[in-house]
This record gives C-alpha cells, structure tokens and sequence, in this order.
C-alpha cells in the first residue's frame, strides 16, 4: 500500500463489489497488495509481484493504477480490503514501524489506516484472518520485519527468493488453493494375510502337497502426469499436475527452432544424435521450472522396481505437434525420457468435451486375438503426384512384423487388396467385398494400419483399378463410424502423419478416432519394420497392456538393439527413438480382453504354404498391382482401353520362373469371377479335351439359355473336338468368359 496519498491492493476473482454472486471457484482469486513506500528498488520490486500474479491469473491489485485518477483513500482501501480473498502484507522495517503506531501520524498514513484495518479483522475473527492477511518477505528482509501482530515466530509467513514461480510456489499455492501436499485418500483396511495351509494329495499317497492362499502378483505402481502445454503467438505455457496436485507452472517464448526439429537435423547421424539432444533438453527447460523438472527426475530415478510413470501431455493445435519424444531431464544420465524403463509417453488432444456434451470415452478391451486390418494405398505411379508408395514392401513389412505372433494365433491380420475407402468400411464392418469367401458379419478389429500419402486434411487411397481417390480426413472418420464398429487404435504408417499443426492424426482423433499411433518425421522401412514387430507382439501377448506402454517397450527394446548393433559395428545409426507418436482422445486401456472368450477372424491372411497359388484369394497376393490392373482393364474392355492397347482380347504375362505370373493370374481369375465371369483353367501342354470339359465346368449352373445350351454341347460326345473349340471361340467373343492358360511354357519351343 501506498504512504500518505497512495495505498496499494491486489486481487483475486472477480470484483465483490462489482454484484457478481458467481461462487469463488468460477472467478480468480482476488488478491491486494498492502505495501509501505520506501526506496524506488523497494518500490519497483513490489510492482513486478504485482504484474507477475496477474500474468498467473490472480487478480492482483496494486495502487498504482488507482492513483492515476483521484481517490477517496480510505473508502478505496476499505473497498480492496474487504473484497480480497487475501491480503498480502509487503513486510519491511518501515512497515512494522508505522503498523505497531511508532511513526508520526503524518508518516505512511496508508500503512496506518490498512494495518488498523487488518488488526481489527484479526482481533474480530482470528482464523478467519490468518486465512486472509499473508505475510510476505521479499529477497532482504526477514521474520524481524513483520509486525507482532501477525505472529512473527508462532504462525506462517512467506519468503520469496526471486519473482517466479519457483521462487514463490509456496505463496502462489496457498493464492490459487493449489496445495503441494495432500492428504492420500484412505485405502482398503489392512488385512493379515494367513499362513498358507498345506493339504495332502490323497489321490496320490506321497503325492505333492496343494498349496493354499497363494499370493496374486501384485500391481504395478503407476504415476500418471499431466503436462497442460498451450502455444498462442510464439508464448508456452505449462502447467504440470501429478495426483491433482499441481507441481509447477511455466511460462516462456517458444525456443527456437523447437516447431522445425525434423526438417532442420543434420543428415549424418552423429550430427543428428547431438542436434535432437540438444532439443530435448531445450525443450525441458522451456516446458518444466527447475522445481518442476527435478520433480520428474526424483520420480523417475529414485522409484522402486516396476514403478510406471505415464507423461501425457494435453495440448492442441501448434503445441500438439512439438517433438515431446526427444524430451531430456537432468537425470538418467541426460537420456531420452522415451527410452527409460518404465516411462511412457502419449499425447492427448485437449478440448474434445465441451460443456454440455458428454466426455470421450476410450474403446473398452474386445475379445482376442488382436485382429489388424492392413490397407496400403499405392495407386498407379502414373495417375497420381505423389511418389509411389513400394507396396510390396509395405505389406511384407507388416506380414513380418506380425508373423511371429500370428503363429502361435495371438494375432490375425487381414490384407485388403484394394485400400478404398469402401473396401476398409466394408472390411470393418464385417461385410465381404468378395462374395461368402471374405468377411463375416461378427468380424471386428482392434488395429486398422493404413499405409497412404496424407495432407492435414486428406489421405489418398485408391479405386481397384489404380486410380488415386483423394478422401477427406471427415469422409474417413464418417466410413469408420459408419461401420458400427469399435476400432480402438489406427496405425498411420506413412512418414509425417503427426508433423504438422492439425495433421491426419490429430483430425482423425477429433473426428472420433480413439487413439493413433503416427509418425512425426521420415523413417525407414528397418526402423519402422523393427519397431512394428515388437509393437505388435507386446500387443497380442497383453503384456504392456495400454498402447502407450506396447509403444514404449517397442521404442526402447529397438533403441536398446540399434545402439548394441553400433557399438558392435562402429557405425551409427541415424535416431529414430522419438520419431513415432501416440495421440489419444482420453483413456488407453488395454485392447485385448483377457476375460472374454476368443473371437477369431473368419478367414485370417496366411501366407500360402504349397499348392496353387492361383487360387489364393481376396487379400492373399502381396505386391504385382500394376500388372493386375493392366490385365483386368485390358480383358474388361471399354473405349479406354481400346484406345490404349488397342481391339485386343487376351494377357500375356511373361518372365522368368518364380517372380509371380500365377499369382497375378490367380488375382485376375478371382475378381472376374467375383464380377460373374465363367472361368475356365487349363495347365500345362495343350491338351483340348482337358480344356472343352473345364470350359463346360465353368458354364455350370449359369442360369443364360444361350450358355446353358452351349454347355450341352460342349458335354455332347457326338459333337467332334473341333466343332467344339469354335464353340468355345464364338463364346468368347460374345460372352464373359475367361480362358486361363497356366504354365505356358511347356508348349514353347527353342
């Protein structure tokens, strides 16, 4: 408060005197600010706690403003006192002189009149003042400055070291009731465990005794933070909570190049390794007070064996999208904090429940095996502007990826041919694109993996005949819904689906997605390959049970073996360790319920093991789209085609042995079939009548009087073989009909 003419205040919530009956917990705490005037420094240092409170939403009020225009002091300092949740005594030699009544009347009459004021509070209703009037030493002064009536040696008072939060998180805790410690909630009564009683087998004389009361494997213990980051016009701010307990608050310019990390790294991977460590730990410091940070360091150093610390950071928009995987704390010997033991990481898109609407809920367990549906989209290089996606390679990647754990049938997987955005609706809704040979009805998944070029908007999937089909991340998540399905967790497993502000992740989550994994940068296919194959098997094993925790142990076990394999070696390997994401809309339970029965997919991808592949169905070939494509456009037809390649009716597929002819014919037999073609197969060296009784076989129950009497006479022994082979010409020309001649080449000559 001000001497003489002027007086200070500070505040909390809204005005008291302004009418405003709303309850204190839906305004911020009102706070003033009683202070004698000494030296300028002493003065200054007075209004910088008072702009910082207000920078903290404390509605602190100080004379200053008030002298800027005339004032009945003593009705604006009864005003302010009375209507301060608390009232901060700025405690000084002058201060304790002129409010134990040493000074002369016409010295600091503001101190006087408050200081009067504040006794006659205290002496009316003492707890209630404790509550209200707070001591507060600045940097020099000490418990000899506060007046007796405040209780120098017998009650609280509240140094500052310096105008931070750090330097008065006591005081800003006791302002915003946000105490540090906190009374635990009392647990289950604690019960004696008895002695186990051992009871004789008297199956068997001698046998081995049953034990009784064996202990259960107790759970881990799990500490969740959550850091609330928000970025608006190159400002951060934090705020870390632990248990509803608040542990810091930060505030502080976006250090720079932090929103650029992944376009800005070295290409060489020393280069790199010390460019993304330097971030991470520029990254803490902008995100965690030194309190803060020591904090996190102490919990996850010192904690017992099996101790969990989940990080979710809550944020939107930019701060989303800045790299939380590189972050660094001064413990651990300077490591990632995403490859310590017992540390996971996710990210949570804020603002999804908005007043009035019901909160977001994560997908609860579904019954096992985990089941992934996989859709690559790699349309026809030459249709579309971005670069082709290496299908093959993809889809090998996830087979290897899941292979070990679908042996023992912890996993399935489902590889559709055709990544449209109708086929993936169709698939997950359980319905078959491909006739009683596909889905069913009762078939759901846990993870759909989508391989495709994305924009913040957009992803780009594709038609069965190669064409790129730009869908909008709103189309996508309206197919998802649209499929009545639960669908717990989508791998986006294209470069860069997290990178941006509002990427495809980030829009699906706020469309309804419940979790997706994403990457934020360009990774390659061993990394991404080697972390989806650890990935998966914590998955469908249930032993990291939530996502974040299957992600993490996939992130340090494939760290763990990269940097082994470059100590061994000598040769560095570029780090990927915070390349992949996790962005969730609430919760992360697990996605296996271990309580329910198994639920398996009909017909699950199994690689072929012998036999024809030519009968390998929807979803079962790997790679060759392009000459699939080719070779249904050309036997199809249409003024397209005939444009192209001309008034052709027949494919050739040409090569040496083993690279896939019979696949890709099998594929092309199989979808003309699906689209009511007859199909006749003839293998090996010419032989006709092998080929008229496969084309009568072919025509079998096919309900067109033409065909069902060109089938009599194909099955009519009277008829000669030649009359019958122009028969079979005349069908061909006139009817869908698809002659399949397998392993050609035992009619070739030298």
């Amino acid at each position: 408060m001000g001497d003489g003419t002027s007086s200070g205040a500070a505040g909390g919530s809204n005005d008291r005197d302004s009418g405003d009956d709303a309850p204190a917990t839906d305004r911020p705490p009102r706070v003033f600010v009683s202070y004698a005037h000494g030296s300028p420094e002493d003065d200054d240092t007075v209004r910088d706690l008072w702009i910082f409170l207000r920078s903290r939403g404390i509605d602190a009020k100080l004379d200053k403003p008030a002298a800027e225009r005339r004032q009945d002091w003593p009705l604006w300092m009864l005003a302010e006192v009375r209507a301060a949740d608390h009232v901060l005594i700025i405690v000084s030699p002058q201060y304790r002189r002129r409010s134990e009544g040493e000074a002369a009347a016409d010295e600091g009459r503001g101190v006087q009149f408050e200081a009067a004021l504040i006794r006659e509070e205290l002496y009316r209703d003492r707890p209630a003042g404790m509550a209200k009037f707070l001591p507060v030493l600045l940097p020099g002064r000490s418990v000899e400055d506060i007046p007796a009536f405040l209780g120098p040696y017998s009650t609280t008072h509240y140094p500052v070291t310096e105008i931070s939060a750090s330097g008065m998180e006591a005081l800003l805790g006791v302002l915003t009731g946000q105490p540090y410690e906190v009374e635990p909630p009392l647990g289950e009564p604690w019960v004696r465990a008895t002695r186990p009683v051992v009871v004789p087998d008297a199956r068997v004389p001698g046998g081995t005794p049953l034990a009784a009361g064996a202990p259960r494997r107790p759970a881990p213990l799990v500490h969740e933070i959550v850091a609330e980051v928000r970025l608006a016009d190159g400002w951060l701010t934090t705020r870390t909570v632990l248990a509803d307990t608040v542990l810091g608050e930060r505030g502080t310019a976006l250090p720079l190049g932090l929103d650029t990390v992944w376009t800005a790294q070295p290409a060489d991977p020393a280069g790199a390794g010390t460019y993304l460590s330097d971030a991470g730990h520029r990254l803490r410091d902008a995100l965690f007070d030194a309190g803060t940070a020591r904090h996190l360091t102490e919990l996850i150093d010192a904690a017992p064996f099996g101790t969990v610390v989940d990080i979710v950071v809550e944020a939107d928009g930019p701060a989303l999208a800045l790299p939380y995987e590189l972050l660094r704390l001064a413990g651990g010997g300077g490591r990632p904090l995403v490859t310590m033991p017992g540390v996971r990481l996710a990210r949570r898109v804020a603002g999804l429940s908005r007043q009035g609407m019901p909160s977001r809920v994560a997908t609860p367990p579904l019954p096992g095996p985990l089941k992934i549906l996989v859709a690559v989209a790699a349309p026809d290089e030459t249709r579309t502007r971005n670069a082709p996606l290496d299908v093959e390679a993809e889809m090998q990647a996830i087979i290897d990826a899941v292979q070990p754990v679908a042996g023992t049938g912890a996993a399935q997987v489902t590889i559709l041919e055709v990544a449209g955005l109708t086929e993936i609706a169709d698939a997950l809704g359980g319905r078959s694109a491909a006739g009683d040979a596909g889905y069913r009805v009762d078939d759901s998944y846990h993870v759909l993996h989508l391989s495709a070029h994305g924009s913040p908007s957009s992803v780009e999937l594709e038609d069965e005949d190669g064409n790129p089909v730009t869908i909008g991340a709103q189309e996508l998540v309206d197919a998802l819904k649209g499929a009545s399905r639960p669908l717990p967790l989508i791998v986006l497993a294209s470069c860069s689906g997290a990178a941006r502000t509002e990427g495809l992740a980030e829009s699906l989550v706020r469309g309804g997605a419940d979790r997706v994994v994403a990457m934020q940068t360009t990774v390659t296919d061993r990394y991404a390959t080697d972390l989806a194959r650890v990935f998966y098997a914590e998955l469908a094993t249930g032993r990291a049970g939530s996502v974040a925790a299957a992600l993490a142990e996939a992130r340090r076990r494939v760290d763990a073996d990269r940097q082994a394999a470059a100590r061994a070696t000598g040769r560095l390997a570029a780090p990927e360790y915070a390349t992949a994401t996790l962005i969730a809309a609430a919760g992360d339970p697990p996605l296996l319920d271990a309580a329910a029965g198994r639920q398996p997919l009909a017909r699950p991808f199994a690689a072929p093991a012998g036999g024809s592949v030519r009968e390998l169905a929807m979803g079962d070939l790997v790679g060759r789209r392009r000459e699939v494509r080719t070779a249904l456009a050309v036997l199809r037809g249409g003024p397209a085609a005939v444009e192209r390649w001309g008034a052709v009716a027949g494919v050739v597929l040409t090569g040496p042995g083993g690279i896939g002819k019979t696949a890709v014919a099998g594929r092309v037999m199989a979808r003309l079939r699906a689209d009511g073609w007859a199909v006749a197969v003839h293998v090996g060296r010419w032989n006709p009548p092998s080929l008229i009784a496969a084309t009568a076989q072919a025509l079998r129950g096919i309900p067109v009087p033409e065909l069902v009497e060109a089938r009599s006479a194909l099955t009519d022994s009277r008829h000669e073989e030649t009359d019958k082979i122009a028969r079979i010409r005349e069908l061909l020309g006139e009817h869908r009909l698809l002659l399949l001649f397998d392993d050609f080449e035992q009619n070739l000559t030298e």
